[in-house]
């Protein structure tokens, strides 16, 4: 069977045998990489490019991926970092980065703030992470992930609470003129995360900051 270099030859030399055995070094060598321009597109998007590609692009955002992940999260995680790129280490980049982490509801909270030179009260310090599941991790690779992300002399209280559910989805604004329905006092509002009862069983991991941090 002829290859696309060697049906390009005069016949006189696609007849000579040496040369199309040699020729076809070259067929075999390059097939991988016409292979690959021919799918060039798949890479990119993080759904369709080979999952080696996609761990080393989360290189190029700053995310160590784990490739014993799923394949599914490890792309979620990459993508979830190159859409959080401008806001890394906040609140919610960070909830948004362990929830594709988990794949499981996330809430974060600090104590941050702007204040004056030694203005700052110890508990600024604080990171306070409600995870509903750990999603086949860890906790040795949960903390260790956290510790990537949070500031080096964070406090970071992890929990583990099963009992999270979803936020509730922030309803479109109202039109000018119109008033917005009344919300119970015992509905959740927009944004914040609902939480049924004490009763399920949390687990707490405490992170304190390196010596000399």
């Amino acid at each position: 069977m002829n290859g696309r270099l060697i049906e390009q030859l005069p016949r006189v030399m696609a007849e000579d045998d040496v040369l199309r055995r040699f020729l076809g070094i070259f067929e075999e060598l390059s097939a991988e990489t016409e292979t690959r321009i021919d799918h060039l597109d798949s890479y990119f998007s993080v759904d369709t490019a080979p999952i080696e590609f996609v761990r080393w692009v989360g290189g190029w955002l700053g995310m160590a991926v784990d490739s014993s992940l799923p394949e599914d999260r490890q792309r979620a995680l990459v993508r979830t970092a190159g859409r959080l790129i401008g806001s890394r280490g906040t609140p919610r980049a960070l909830g948004d980065l362990l929830s594709a982490l988990t794949s499981s509801v996330v809430q974060v909270r600090d104590r941050g703030g702007v204040f004056e030179a030694g203005q700052a009260p110890s508990s600024s310090r604080l990171v306070s992470i409600r995870v509903q599941r750990l999603g086949n991790l860890d906790r040795a690779a949960l903390l260790h992930f956290i510790a990537q992300e949070v500031p080096a002399d964070a406090i970071v209280d992890v929990t583990i609470d099963p009992s999270m559910v979803p936020p509730v989805p922030t309803p479109p604004s109202p039109r000018p003129g119109r008033r917005s329905p009344s919300r119970g006092s015992g509905e959740p509002h927009p944004g914040q995360t609902a939480e049924i009862g004490p009763e399920a069983t949390t687990q707490v991991i405490r992170m304190d900051p390196p010596p000399g941090s």
